[in-house]
């Protein structure tokens, strides 16, 4: 039997508009709302794109390693009497930035939010009266490819907690608050990696 080419139009006709069909169903179906809103994406590169010059820091115990610009100063700061250690950058210019990497226990595997509030908050230091006032805001971000959480209304411009199994990552960082200094901290927070 030879089919004429004719017979074909129809089918193709059809494939066409089923095509057409599917690409209308996901151009207009409506969004469902998440009940977190999409991660806001850090800055990926050096000023110039170029890390080159830029020193890196490892610390095993903490199991990450982050770069930085060469004119930061490095100190590792012993956590209570510790082998611990936390890491602050410090840039002094005309005013001082420094970025603080801490690490906490998260044993009941809360979300940042609730982290935040439970350690910012809440009465978690054995004191009479909340640390600070209750007016944060939380926005969502990438640190690592993992979703984290920015908190904003603290003593420092800002905070980030990154969540890693039953640990809280923070990066505290103060004098990041001109449009500069956010995309220098943006660049740093980038070039930050877990070690497995």
């Amino acid at each position: 039997m030879k089919l004429r080419p004719r017979s074909f139009a129809p089918i193709l006709v059809l494939i066409i508009l089923g095509m057409i069909g599917v690409v209308a169903y996901l151009i207009l179906k409506p969004q469902t709302p998440s009940l977190y809103p999409s991660p806001t994406p850090t800055a990926s590169q050096a000023p110039n794109g170029d890390l080159a010059n830029w020193k890196t820091y490892t610390n095993f115990e903490a199991n990450y390693t982050i770069k930085y610009p060469e004119y930061y100063k490095v100190e590792e700061l012993e956590i209570f009497g510790t082998k611990e250690k936390n890491l602050r950058l410090i840039f002094s210019s005309v005013k001082t930035r420094s970025i603080r990497i801490s690490k906490h226990l998260n044993k009941d595997r809360e979300s940042p939010e609730e982290f935040a509030k439970d350690l910012y908050i809440a009465n978690t230091f054995g004191q009479k009266e909340p640390i600070i006032g209750k007016d944060l805001l939380f926005e969502n971000t990438l640190v690592a490819n993992i979703n984290a959480l920015k908190v904003s209304g603290l003593w420092d411009d800002f905070v980030i907690l990154v969540p890693l199994k039953d640990m809280i990552y923070e990066f505290s960082a103060s004098g990041f608050s001109d449009k500069k200094g956010l995309n220098e901290f943006d660049q740093i927070l980038s070039t930050f990696q877990f070690l497995d």
